[in-house]
């Protein structure tokens, strides 16, 4: 058995499991995510972007650490639509699962029935990203402006083709545009190779998210992330406005402007508020620790099906 389970409280449940949400996890990396989170105890709904249902902030919403292999989400397990939660809960539920998990064994975990209404889970997984930031390649975007890039573009986990111009078929014509409301944070997504690729825009925001925290976060300018795709042949670039892509199609967002400012609100990278202090956290647990036979990235933020409570001292 690679997973623990410990109840934290009433209603709290962690969940530790190196398959699915990665073993090795860097203490240092993981902890460093906390000094990104803001705390508050207003409660914002969650929902998938692509809902119709009213929502403050939407889905996926992830935190990463400034190295890009430790990061935190918010999950809405189905069949549930909507989740409310405050920062400060988000922050606990997170330190909680870092204590139980990544401290005492390595590896990344999940916590249950977050939130004012308990709909939500917080995970902290590891991550591989393949981005290298550019200091003199690109002009250096706006933070404020990339959060709103990563939450208003589409994330959904469809699997459709992407390929260039002269391949037809194709769901998605390659080389492309998305650009932030305001145009100082822009991506560019291409191809190395002119045969279709099979992706999702999932894959893509991951990247988008990734070079945002580990390169414009540090005040680097943009970068480049690789190896996307079926083929590992698909690559996106981060800059500010960027007059060599006029000419690039742009492919719209997928939500009105003014749905990233809670989002924004939640992180204190670039700006001056209340950060989230580890010393705050929640009480954490100890569990059993059972056999780790690795990760699969594909099973992340997926709650273990034998998840029960298991009592602790």
């Amino acid at each position: 058995m690679s997973s623990t389970t410990s109840a934290v409280g009433p209603e709290l449940m962690i969940a530790c499991d190196a398959n699915i949400y990665g073993m090795n996890l860097k203490v240092a990396s993981c902890k460093d995510i906390f000094r990104t989170l803001q705390k508050g105890d207003d409660e914002v709904i969650f929902a998938d972007r692509k809902t119709t249902l009213p929502f403050d902030a939407p889905l996926p919403y992830r935190v990463q650490s400034p190295d890009g292999v430790c990061f935190i989400q918010v999950v809405l397990p189905p069949p549930k639509t909507q989740g409310r939660v405050s920062a400060t809960q988000i922050g606990r539920a997170g330190f909680t699962i870092f204590d139980t998990c990544v401290k005492h064994y390595g590896y990344g975990g999940i916590a249950a029935n977050i939130g004012g209404d308990n709909n939500l889970e917080v995970a902290i997984a590891s991550y591989k990203p393949n981005v290298k930031c550019a200091r003199n390649t690109f002009t250096r975007p706006l933070w404020r402006s990339c959060v709103d890039l990563f939450t208003l573009m589409r994330a959904d986990r469809d699997i459709i083709s992407f390929g260039q111009r002269k391949v037809e078929g194709v769901d998605v014509q390659l080389p492309f545009v998305i650009k932030s409301p305001d145009n100082r944070c822009q991506v560019k997504v291409d191809s190395t190779t002119p045969a279709p690729i099979f992706a999702t825009f999932y894959e893509l925001w991951e990247a988008v998210n990734s070079i945002a925290y580990m390169c414009v976060s540090r005040n680097e300018k943009g970068g480049k992330a690789s190896k996307i795709g079926s083929a590992s042949t698909m690559f996106l670039e981060l800059s500010d406005e960027n007059p060599d892509l006029a000419q690039i199609p742009v492919v719209p967002l997928a939500l009105a402007a003014n749905a990233s400012a809670v989002e924004a609100d939640l992180l204190s990278v670039g700006d001056a508020g209340q950060e989230f202090a580890v010393e705050e956290a929640a009480v954490s647990v100890e569990g059993a620790r059972g056999s780790v036979h690795g990760s699969k990235s594909s099973q992340l933020l997926t709650m273990p099906q034998d998840f029960s409570k298991v009592t602790t001292a």
